[in-house]
């Protein structure tokens, strides 16, 4: 089973996702620039939206090159009879098989763990703690647990995430590609429904200590920014998601679940928002739950909508009109909704898909009555 969400969210001037000059993210699309919010960002933005909602860090992983400091406290606070220089030696030990050994318990790359995993690498970390530090060089594939290198061991610690964040956008382990989780939740770039002009803010900062007579501004620069009115979309596999994070009570599951589909309709990524403070939530909201098949809507808008007279009311007519050819073309009995249902802000001149269950509101109960849809 899967959710499909489609958002159609209209942004004044802002800027929430900028490249490396600084400037809003862009791509061309049916022949047109647009402007862009990255996959990347969404998906941060929303796995914090997520942690703030539902307020249960053993629910989350974190995203780190130190977690060799975050193991040498455990340890520390485990068994106290041991020392500093002990404690980050088998903390460096442990990790090293997973993301190199690095300096001053950085490793060479980062490292998304939960909090379960940590326990367990703490755990190991005491069952080898004499032969580690009893060696000169701890080396990970000389040193035997349980008859099988610490190496492996260590690895086969991270077979259960047991954290719903990585249970939905994945992680990759360079060093043992063999754990690496490809995610249940998928999420397009954002796109402006229409052909985006990218305009310019010219700015200065106004020394208030300047003496008469003395120019008033002491800085001047430009920054680039946009108003676009974006679709956004992201399908999770809930199949997916429940088997990879099982060892999560199923009530919190389904509760991260349904903070999701909350969240990502009503999270961006906050690029100078103390600048634009863009903080406008969606005007429309397509949710669909059907057994298989993922099918975006993004060619929508190949034909770019016309911004004149109503921009967003003209984008969500595009978005249910392509809906309707989907629909009538390509629905069979393998991937034909279960369940559609429409969250607006729109008005009521907006007509909903066909068969569509509208909802004013909240979007808790939306997000929900979405879960409850894809539960057997």
């Amino acid at each position: 089973m899967i959710i499909e969400l489609h958002v159609i969210q209209n942004l004044p001037p802002s800027n929430v996702n900028r490249g490396e000059d600084g400037s809003p993210k862009d791509a061309t699309f049916g022949g047109v620039r647009r402007s862009r919010v990255s996959s990347q960002a969404q998906k941060r933005a929303v796995r914090s939206a997520m942690a703030e909602l539902l307020g249960d860090p053993s629910l989350f992983g974190l995203r780190s090159r130190r977690h060799v400091r975050r193991l040498a406290e455990v340890l520390g606070e485990r068994n106290p009879e041991w020392t500093g220089e002990q404690t980050a030696l088998l903390a460096k030990t442990i990790v090293a098989p997973l993301a190199g050994s690095g300096d001053d318990g950085v490793t060479e790359v980062q490292l998304f763990l939960s909090l379960a995993e940590l326990e367990r690498l703490a755990d190991l970390a005491a069952e080898a703690a004499d032969e580690i530090l009893s060696a000169k060089k701890p080396d990970p594939d000389k040193i035997v647990v349980d008859d099988r290198k610490l190496s492996d061991v260590v690895t086969k610690a991270l077979a259960d995430p047991a954290a719903v964040d990585i249970a939905l956008f994945g992680r990759m382990l360079a060093n043992r590609p063999e754990r690496n989780i490809d995610g249940a939740v998928a999420v397009a770039h954002a796109i402006a429904t229409h052909r985006t002009e990218f305009e310019f803010d010219f700015f200065t900062s106004v020394d208030d200590l300047a003496e008469p007579g003395e120019p008033g501004a002491s800085m001047m620069d430009i920054t680039g920014f946009v108003a676009p009115c974006l679709y956004r979309y992201s399908v999770v596999d809930v199949d997916a998601y429940r088997t990879i994070a099982a060892g999560v009570d199923p009530d919190l599951l389904d509760a991260a679940l349904a903070a999701y589909l909350e969240t990502f309709p009503t999270t961006l990524p906050s690029g100078k928002q103390r600048s634009y403070a863009a903080y406008v939530p969606p005007a429309f909201v397509l949710g669909v739950v059907r057994p298989a098949g993922a099918i975006s809507l993004a060619n929508a808008f190949a034909t770019p909508v016309n911004p004149r007279g109503n921009l967003v009311g003209n984008s969500i007519g595009a978005l249910v009109g392509h809906w309707a050819t989907i629909d009538s073309t390509f629905h069979t009995d393998r991937n034909r909704p279960i369940a559609v249902h429409v969250l607006s802000a729109a008005g009521s001149d907006i007509p909903p898909p066909l068969d569509a269950a509208v909802f004013n509101g909240p979007i808790d109960r939306f997000a929900q009555t979405l879960v409850d849809a894809a539960t057997p």
